[in-house]
């Protein structure tokens, strides 16, 4: 996934307005004017398809044609959130970068709530044996990285990427884990766009906490991230393993954030590449906005 936006018309737009876009490579050179949505102008360049809305907020949807450089097309989707509700750009971004962490947090946690959690509490209850000499407690955090097939993210393969457990207890966790991801998948959604694999970074914590339920409850009926950045991705602390592009001035750059991609390059001020689905986080509790 590639974002090259040539400031003029991205700008214009960005003034009162949020850009939703999802297989970003977005190119123009034209100045807003034309057809309205309230305070919002703007005008397709040449070469733009428009497409049917897929959400209340975007007052257009527009695939636009890749270039000679580009391996696919790309959408652009302006944002209105109605009246005193845009805020500054970076406002907007942050509007962005919540709802995005919330919606894919949730849905990460609907899969390892309902499919792998049940078959991990048996064998997680034997790495917390050691409690008593202190070697059974702590955090482990796995990286999956799932393939795309059709509807579903399907396949994930495991590696832990940190862990505060004793080695013999690491090597249990692990096992632990393969075993309940075994044969599991869950399914694709718009927002994944055309990648065609997914990094998941979730961290663990060892034993399951005593208010399980109630964490759980609360983490599916949350609608806001809590605040600070103390909070992590996960609630507790684990920092991001994602990035994406977002502007810095005149200039397109990469930031750290719990929901994006796991790679990004800066090639120029206007050119910014981002690729693989990326999500970090944890199964309790869910992240604050990072941009860092």
């Amino acid at each position: 996934m590639k974002l090259r936006i040539y400031t003029a018309l991205f700008l214009s737009l960005l003034l009162s307005a949020a850009v939703c876009s999802s297989s970003a490579n977005q190119t123009t050179n034209q100045q807003a004017s034309g057809p309205a949505s309230g305070e919002l102008r703007f005008k397709a360049p040449a070469g733009w398809v428009t497409e049917k809305t897929t959400s209340a907020m975007r007052v257009a949807q527009y695939k636009l044609p890749k270039s000679e450089i580009d391996l696919q097309e790309a959408a652009l989707a302006p944002c209105d959130f109605g009246a005193a509700q845009g805020g500054s750009g970076q406002a907007n971004i942050e509007k962005k970068v919540a709802a995005q962490t919330i919606i894919t947090q949730q849905r990460i946690n609907r899969y390892f709530h309902a499919t792998v959690i049940p078959k991990l509490k048996n064998c997680w209850a034997e790495i917390e044996k050691g409690n008593e000499k202190g070697i059974g407690k702590g955090t482990i955090a796995f990286e999956y990285t799932f393939t795309r097939s059709k509807g579903r993210w399907v396949s994930p393969k495991l590696s832990v990427t940190n862990s505060t457990l004793s080695r013999a207890r690491n090597a249990l966790a692990s096992r632990c884990m393969t075993a309940a991801i075994k044969n599991t998948s869950f399914a694709r959604t718009n927002n994944d766009g055309k990648e065609n694999s997914f990094s998941i970074n979730w961290t663990w914590p060892v034993p399951f906490p005593g208010d399980f339920a109630r964490l759980t409850r609360a983490m599916f009926a949350a609608r806001t991230l809590g605040t600070g950045g103390d909070l992590g991705c996960d609630g507790f602390g684990t920092p991001p393993s994602c990035q994406t592009c977002v502007f810095e001035g005149n200039n397109i750059v990469c930031k750290k954030v719990c929901v994006g991609y796991k790679i990004c390059t800066e090639e120029t001020p206007d050119l910014c590449r981002q690729r693989v689905d990326c999500a970090s986080g944890g199964p309790f509790k869910l992240g604050s906005v990072i941009l860092q």
